[in-house]
């Protein structure tokens, strides 16, 4: 479990990509490097959450937790031509399990985990990435104790 006890901002940025090993790098460098010339603090780790998967293409957001005590100010002076998302999250609880790029039953193990311990998910799944060249990541589920 990973415990985020304070609000936080995460930006993310929409991406068209073509499935392959490691879809997520070349988007992952980009991001994060556009907000670092924005002087932004960008903490380490990204998130990728799938909105839509058909034949060999994805539609996903790639989203990069900010600071939050430097972000108010800064992220209102972003380009508008980024295309970018702001998510304002509350303190969030989030069940975290370890996954494999060609891991093809994640689905099923995560929900699995999920009841076992008696958590609801409260929102969409995101996997965490390090540079997006990983062949493990962490799926994170936002989730509430149900029993």
């Amino acid at each position: 479990m990973v415990n985020w006890e304070d609000s936080s901002i995460i930006v993310w940025f929409p991406h068209s990509l073509t499935q392959s090993l490691h879809p997520y790098h070349e988007p992952i460098e980009l991001d994060k490097s556009r907000l670092l010339q924005a002087n932004l603090h960008v903490f380490p780790d990204c998130y990728v959450r799938l909105l839509n998967a058909h034949s060999n293409s994805l539609q996903v957001e790639i989203g990069y937790r900010i600071q939050l005590n430097v972000a108010e100010s800064k992220l209102n002076q972003l380009p508008a031509d980024w295309n970018y998302r702001i998510e304002r999250l509350n303190p969030t609880l989030f069940i975290t399990l370890e996954s494999e790029t060609a891991d093809k039953f994640m689905c099923l193990n995560y929900m699995r985990t999920l009841h076992k311990h008696g958590f609801k998910p409260i929102g969409p799944r995101w996997d965490r990435y390090e540079s997006g060249m990983d062949d493990k990541f962490l799926i994170y589920i936002p989730a509430i104790r149900t029993l």
